[in-house]
């Protein structure tokens, strides 16, 4: 199986192909993964079979690349999606002190956020930030789908959807705050073409969170126990909505935390998907 990835060396951004373990720099047919979905959007092509054609050189080791990659993609625009697992819809319920997360349930209709842009997400081993004025902040271990304009699900990636969840379980209004701040999500390392993929991915997810050096929680999963297809999902995300290439879309959670948990300055979250890596993160504290 092969993937894409965003490094950076001598102060560039380089786009990578991943295969057996080696990095082939391909930037002088793309600069980034952002032209290279444009491509294949405009030219109407399968993502694998324009990298079969490609002619590889200067390989180098993932391992010796590891800490200079950058997130997959640099989207204009993230969204999330909210109650797609039946595990997040019980947390929710119970958690909530307003109404409005039951009356969501009930409705039937699918639960959507805005997540920001790049400017919000940052990738592998990059900080990531709890609100100054949250005292229960936990992350949320996702699919995260790269899409065309069109809503098409060109591939995956790992997302981490920082949640302030003090604030949107006070009331729904506070969902933007609680979701979109600087330093609110992660993605990466990888992006591996849709067509590696069943309609509905069935892959093992796991969290394990690091506090001074020692596991203090991990909890397991799996992404098929989502309610619908995620190109059915994304199609009620996008009516309605400007999308342009390279959107990424939070697709749920399959894990909740404990109730009482949250994340303290200096955690460490790694989440492992299986074909995706693992992506990992140390939290800061807005002062």
């Amino acid at each position: 199986m092969e993937a894409l990835l965003q490094y950076k060396t001598r102060g560039k951004i380089r786009l990578g192909l991943l295969r057996k373990g080696f990095v082939y720099d391909i930037s002088n047919n793309w600069a980034n993964l952002s032209v290279f979905l444009d491509y294949i959007v405009k030219n109407k092509v399968k993502i694998s079979d324009v990298l079969s054609k490609i002619k590889l050189k200067n390989k180098i080791s993932y391992n010796e690349i590891s800490s200079y990659i950058l997130p997959p993609i640099y989207p204009e625009r993230i969204y999330g999606l909210g109650i797609t697992y039946k595990v997040s819809e019980s947390t929710r319920i119970r958690r909530s002190k307003d109404s409005a997360h039951i009356n969501a349930v009930k409705s039937g209709r699918l639960v959507t956020f805005y997540k920001g842009d790049f400017h919000n997400c940052v990738g592998m081993n990059e900080p990531l930030f709890i609100r100054g004025d949250s005292n229960l902040t936990v992350p949320e271990p996702e699919l995260g789908a790269i899409i065309s304009s069109k809503g098409k699900i060109l591939g995956y990636t790992i997302f981490n959807d920082v949640t302030a969840y003090d604030l949107e379980m006070t009331s729904s209004l506070f969902t933007p705050e609680a979701k979109e701040y600087l330093g609110s999500c992660s993605m990466g390392p990888l992006f591996v073409p849709v067509e590696n993929f069943h309609k509905i991915p069935k892959l093992k997810v796991n969290i394990k969170i690091f506090r001074k050096d020692k596991l203090i929680l991990e909890r397991n999963s799996c992404s098929d126990l989502i309610r619908k297809e995620p190109e059915k999902l994304i199609k009620e995300l996008c009516e309605y909505r400007y999308i342009p290439n390279g959107t990424v879309v939070a697709l749920g959670s399959s894990v909740a935390v404990p109730d009482n948990f949250s994340l303290q300055e200096g955690d460490e979250v790694v989440i492992e998907i299986e074909k995706l890596g693992i992506l990992r993160n140390k939290f800061k504290r807005f002062k």
